[in-house]
């Protein structure tokens, strides 16, 4: 009787254990070389929607359009062949020494430098006539000095009103973001031990081509016992490759993907019928701009007027300072019942809450009427949009308790 009991007491610990390692088999899956960062110049996209088709096929989720895949075109600046640039002869290294903003034209030369000591005379550089043949080089510590000038000048030199040939950015915590149009000059962010002392000449190799995509949005459901909809969403899109390197986005956004996905197989493998039916809508062109979750809305395949809440999970990888809530301050009936479950079952160190913002794939449903909320993580773990945001340095310390959280709550909320 006593193994009985004991084995009785550990089902919940070894079924925990088993959904932790299939979520971490999707991250691995998701932020593997093999899906490139899983953006749309490579069509890496699309193999991680078929990835994901097949695991909502595996566990019986129904597709609520045909097909699982709700397509939708954008467009972007492609950036797949080898970027180089050496300083006075130098090699500096792509994504581990500096990055270019996905917005880079194309280019191949030789050209000086000119390090603007003084972020304040960037208008004397725009009076040159040879500008043109120059980089500029701004340390960004110079511009932080300038206080109330620093937001106006930080933006001159970053959208090179000195219409420079292209514009270096010393600074050492830089993130990779994808661009749709080409600019005429390249941005790049450096960290300050890979520029040299003294630096007089750069050369510059960058082919990009600012193409037209076909991507899609996935959506599954389980039917419930009234029409009325619950929304768990997350985007599956990252940033794709950068020349030689790729960006694993395994927090930003592989880990909500796998939450979502493991939500739903946990709900399809009960007998009995969730209350409300549930939605799960994964999103592509997030990076880009919220583009998916947009195309659903303005494009809805279900009636908006019956979705209670949604439910937006990204980057939710870490979670030992607990958890935020985005919309959360609108929200106090929702925010207080997850509380109220998170102290009972000690899920979670602490639930935040914040104002609304335009940060992730619940805003442009809140800005047509539907209530959401947008969930991440806080903890030690920093990477994000780098080259550095890997599966195997993914914590995942609280990944189990907040999808657990989230199940109850979605049991409990009326």
């Amino acid at each position: 009787m006593k193994k009985l009991v004991l084995f009785l007491l550990l089902i919940p610990a070894i079924l925990s254990a088993q959904d932790l390692q299939y979520a971490q088999q999707i991250i691995k899956t998701l932020s593997s070389p093999a899906l490139q960062g899983r953006a749309y110049c490579t069509g890496a996209d699309k193999q991680a929607a078929q990835y994901i088709v097949q695991e909502f096929k595996k566990y019986n989720i129904q597709p609520l359009v045909p097909g699982y895949l709700q397509e939708f075109t954008l467009t972007k600046n492609c950036i797949t062949d080898s970027v180089y640039l050496y300083i006075d002869g130098h090699k500096i290294d792509l994504g581990s020494q500096y990055i270019v903003e996905g917005d880079a034209p194309s280019m191949a030369g030789y050209y000086y430098i000119y390090k603007l000591r003084n972020p304040k005379h960037w208008k004397s550089f725009a009076r040159r006539k040879d500008r043109d043949s120059f980089f500029v080089v701004v340390d960004y510590k110079n511009i932080e000095k300038l206080k109330k000038d620093k937001a106006e000048i930080y933006k001159a030199i970053r959208s090179n009103r000195m219409q420079a040939a292209g514009v270096i950015i010393l600074k050492d915590n830089f993130y990779f973001y994808p661009r749709s149009n080409h600019k005429f000059y390249p941005l790049i962010y450096m960290k300050h031990d890979a520029y040299p002392v003294v630096a007089e000449k750069l050369w510059i190799s960058i082919r990009s081509q600012e193409k037209q995509f076909e991507t899609q949005n996935i959506l599954g459901y389980i039917k419930g016992q009234t029409d009325t909809m619950i929304l768990i969403t997350a985007h599956y899109d990252h940033l794709g490759r950068l020349g030689q390197v790729y960006f694993p986005g395994a927090n930003d956004n592989a880990s909500g993907t796998a939450m979502v996905m493991d939500i739903a197989r946990s709900f399809a493998s009960r007998k009995t019928i969730p209350h409300y039916t549930l939605i799960f809508a994964l999103f592509s062109g997030e990076e880009m701009g919220l583009l998916g979750s947009t195309y659903f809305v303005e494009n809805s395949p279900v009636d908006l007027d019956k979705v209670k809440l949604v439910i937006n999970l990204d980057m939710v990888g870490s979670g030992d300072k607990g958890i935020t809530i985005v919309n959360g301050k609108t929200n106090p009936q929702i925010v207080n019942l997850l509380r109220q479950i998170n102290q009972q079952n000690n899920y979670l160190p602490e639930i935040a809450v914040r104002s609304n913002a335009p940060n992730s794939d619940h805003y442009p449903f809140t800005q047509a009427g539907v209530n959401a909320i947008f969930i991440y993580t806080r903890g030690g773990y920093k990477e994000y949009h780098n080259i550095y945001d890997r599966a195997d340095k993914l914590p995942l310390n609280r990944f189990t308790e907040l999808e657990n959280l989230i199940i109850s709550f979605i049991n409990q909320y009326k």
